[in-house]
């Protein structure tokens, strides 16, 4: 899981809104807030960046070991859990 501070994630949903990879849809139920879903073009995007995403997350495994990355993950969660209190 992805944790971003407000700001930086609405700043990120305007970039991905204007190149068209997600769009709004119907559908809150309180109306408060607009569902977001991939565009046919977003998930064309994910679909070309999923590659070189796991070579990178395979690199890092090779680069830190399985315990090196497994104890990096539980820190920056616990870093963001903090955050987030």
């Amino acid at each position: 899981m992805i944790h971003l501070d407000p700001s930086t994630l609405t700043r990120s949903l305007q970039v991905m809104l204007a190149n068209g990879w997600i769009e709004e849809v119907a559908g809150g139920e309180d109306g408060r807030g607009m569902p977001l879903e991939a565009t046919a073009r977003g998930r064309a995007l994910l679909e070309k960046a999923a590659p070189a995403w796991r070579r990178a997350q395979l690199k890092a495994e090779r680069l830190l070991g399985t315990d090196g990355t497994g104890l990096l993950r539980k820190l920056s969660s616990g870093l963001m859990d903090s955050t987030a209190a």
